[in-house]
């Protein structure tokens, strides 16, 4: 994996280059969908009812274009996200997307939790990623 890294305010960040798909949006936690092409990580929005859409890596914080962007993988990720709540655990929405409270237990089947991130202010959280914890209906 082609790791990039650059230090500030003290915090170590580090992002990759990837392919997505045109409907992944800026703020969409994404996962690894198959084998780098040249430089850059094909990935995808995560779907937290579908273990093959899983785990979440990182966010996606940029588009250069439809299909190309930078995902985050550590660190501090400022002005992507408003209305943040401080000190709030971020989890992986249903919509693949951070929010600040666990997603509602599934009616059938299951779900999976991911931990992805923690608000440090109501635009800037720290990435956290941690691994899926399945819950069942």
């Amino acid at each position: 994996m082609r790791l990039q890294a650059s230090q500030a305010g003290g915090t170590q960040r580090a992002w990759i280059p990837v392919t997505c798909r045109t409907e992944d949006a800026v703020g969409d936690v994404v996962y690894i969908t198959g084998d780098m092409v040249g430089i850059r990580h094909p990935v995808a929005r995560v779907d937290i009812d579908d273990p093959i859409a899983l785990p979440g890596i990182g966010v996606l914080i940029t588009k250069e274009t439809d299909t190309l962007g930078v995902v985050q993988l550590t660190g501090l990720v400022d002005g992507v996200y408003s209305g943040l709540v401080p000190n709030r655990t971020l989890f992986v929405g249903t919509t693949g997307r951070l929010q600040n409270t666990p997603p509602p237990r599934p009616s059938t089947g299951k779900r999976y939790y991911q931990v992805m991130a923690r608000a440090v202010s109501s635009t800037r959280f720290l990435i956290q990623v941690q691994d899926p914890i399945i819950i069942v209906a």
